[in-house]
């Protein structure tokens, strides 16, 4: 039996000893003690922020890799198409949420048009503002890693994000690479819950001792990466976009340090455990809390499981429709014996489009482009006419052509 391990704050108020705790926590030598500072009100200084290793944190990260692991065998048991369709139905929900935790609203729909380089003809393009995040995260979905070596790094990145707000007055940078002026965070009570770093040259300092934590070889990639993203929204280096700022370097660095997958999983279980994050933020900065971070991190490891948990979960419900449409495949191939072999192939691609596509239906140019069937796309159009004319399937539009099953059949789920 391990010894329960307490808030400082709590200590505080069950016994006083709180320099004495405090002394032996940071002293400790399992705890790591950064080079990040933060201003503590009780003892009316900077104080560093530190971490102390418990036995539950080696087991959190344990799972955390594990589970990535399964993941990615899980996703293996999927044909491409279901696959494709269950990391978009991620991707999109990552930003929906990331947006979601700031009270922005997107539309699914809107995202998912961005990521197929749709939006330069429709409307809700320039309204919803999707190109520079959705051109971020793909990044992530790409393995594209980048590269954080300097402050100019950071703005590159925060430019790149906010393409679309950077003519807006709050996502305007007066300074060389920061914010030039002070900014609050204020509650729904307008009362000013946290003051970011003043002036570009400390906020530029402080950026800087982030970017070496990061490339910090002895630290495990998980606790400081989730120091780290504290410390990101502590600085408040902009006006505006510093939460979607901090969540999408989170992502990006799971996406390094774990897989492409989990990172597009946390925005997602921040937003529905959104109460408990902002506590979390919160008691770091308490009077008696002196810059302890092991609870926040214990925080983002458990939210990083729970969407890890959460995609695992989704794979499985999809493995399930999947072995119920095979049956049903091998009914209809055993009663319509009218049916050729390419043509249960492409109906088989039409079943799957409509029980896990939640966007547009699939064209016929995209079925040609699918692998292992290796048809043309004048081939699939003659075969989908067969189909059609056999009361399989039905025409919804002619430009581009698009088809999906019959009622009889999608009843049959």
């Amino acid at each position: 039996m391990y010894i329960k391990y307490e808030k400082l704050e709590k200590l505080y108020y069950k016994s006083k000893k709180l320099d004495e705790e405090y002394e032996k926590r940071i002293k400790d030598s399992s705890t790591i003690v950064t080079n990040l500072m933060i201003y503590s009100e009780y003892k009316k200084k900077q104080v560093p922020l530190f971490f102390k290793f418990l036995p539950k944190h080696f087991k959190l990260q344990e799972e955390i890799y594990k589970n990535s692991k399964k993941i990615e065998l899980e996703f293996q048991k999927l044909t491409s198409l279901m696959m494709f369709y269950t990391v978009n139905k991620l991707f999109v929900n990552e930003i929906l949420y990331t947006n979601k935790v700031e009270g922005i609203h997107s539309s699914k729909k809107a995202i998912y048009s961005e990521l197929q380089n749709k939006t330069s003809k429709k409307k809700f393009s320039k309204k919803e503002k999707l190109v520079g995040i959705v051109k971020k995260y793909e990044n992530i979905l790409k393995n594209k890693e980048e590269k954080i070596e300097s402050s100019e790094d950071f703005r590159k990145i925060y430019e790149k994000l906010f393409i679309d707000f950077l003519e807006s007055e709050n996502y305007k940078l007066d300074g060389k690479i920061f914010r030039k002026d002070g900014v609050e965070i204020k509650n729904d009570a307008m009362e000013v819950i946290h003051r970011g770093i003043l002036g570009e040259e400390n906020i530029q300092k402080e950026v800087e001792k982030v970017i070496k934590l990061l490339n910090e070889k002895e630290i495990p990639s998980l606790i400081k990466i989730s120091i780290i993203h504290f410390f990101v929204e502590y600085i408040h280096p902009f006006y505006d976009g510093n939460g979607r700022f901090g969540r999408y370097l989170l992502s990006m660095n799971l996406a390094k340090y774990v897989g492409k997958y989990t990172a597009l999983s946390i925005s997602y279980m921040i937003a529905q455990n959104k109460m408990k994050y902002y506590k979390s933020f919160k008691e770091v900065e308490s009077k008696y809390n002196l810059g302890e971070i092991t609870f926040f991190v214990e925080n983002i490891l458990e939210n990083v499981i729970e969407g890890q948990n959460s995609i695992l979960e989704l794979i499985e419900k999809t493995i399930e429709k999947a072995e119920y449409m095979d049956k049903i495949c091998e009914e209809i191939e055993n009663q319509r014996k009218d049916v050729k072999k390419i043509e249960m192939q492409i109906l088989y691609i039409f079943i799957q489009d409509y029980l896990f596509n939640e966007f547009e239906k699939i064209k016929n140019k995209d079925i040609a482009k699918i692998p292992n069937l290796n048809k043309t796309q004048q081939t699939i159009n003659k075969y989908t006419k067969e189909l059609e004319k056999k009361g399989f399937i039905k025409k919804v539009s002619s430009r581009p052509l698009r088809y999906e099953i019959e009622s009889w059949i999608a009843e049959k789920f």
